[in-house]
Formats: C-alpha cells, sequence, structure tokens
C-alpha cells in the first residue's frame, strides 16, 4: 500500500503537488472547488488539476451503495479517476472518494481530517 501523505495540521508544505478529487454531489458549486484550492495554496501546496477537475469531476462509484451492488461500475470509476490524476498525491474532500483512493497506489489525504 502507498504510504499516505503525513502533514502537520499547521504545518507549512513547501513544494508539495497534488491534485484534488472533486466531490461529484458538488461539481456546479465553484465556490466549493476554489476554496478549497485557495485554503490549500494558502498551505504551501502546489495543484496539478486533473482533467476531471471541478464541474467535469468523476463520480467516484461510492455513493447509493454502487460499490455494493454493481463493484464493476465502482472498479470503474477507480481505474479511471486514479489514471486522471496527474500527481502522485491526492486529496479529496468526499467520504466516498477517500474510501475509493485508499485502494490506490496513490497517496491519499482527506481534506477535512488536515484542515
Amino acid at each position: 500500500m502507498a504510504e499516505r501523505l503525513k502533514i502537520e495540521k499547521d504545518s507549512l508544505v513547501k513544494d508539495a503537488v497534488v491534485s484534488i478529487q472533486d466531490s461529484y454531489s458538488v461539481r456546479n458549486v465553484p465556490l466549493i472547488h476554489n476554496s478549497v484550492r485557495k485554503l490549500l495554496i494558502k498551505k504551501g501546496y502546489s495543484i496539478k488539476e486533473s482533467k476531471y477537475c471541478k464541474e467535469k469531476t468523476l463520480y467516484c462509484g461510492m455513493g447509493g451503495m454502487v460499490g455494493m451492488l454493481r463493484p464493476s461500475i465502482s472498479n470503474k470509476a477507480l481505474e479511471m479517476a486514479t489514471a486522471a490524476m496527474p500527481a502522485n498525491e491526492v486529496i479529496s474532500y468526499c467520504g466516498g472518494c477517500h474510501s475509493m483512493f485508499l485502494r490506490t497506489e496513490k497517496s491519499h489525504l482527506s481534506f477535512r481530517s488536515y484542515i
């Protein structure tokens, strides 16, 4: 399993490059997308955007019990989202996305656990 990001709550992370998995449920709420990015930049992160970010974000495959009822759909969503992340470190603010990325080789951090 990939080593997880280790970030102290109040530390400034210099030269860290991350990709963000935006929550599908708020894909049409630019205020949230921009706020998450502003906070991460303020903490010292550089952001490498996925081609599927903000309003184009991919569904993580975890909501609505899809992972239990149709695992093939959930697994395909996982493959697509993982392949689309240009950085090896991923930050998300969706519980389903967090669970999804824990199943990958990407280092992952839940935005809520760190801010």
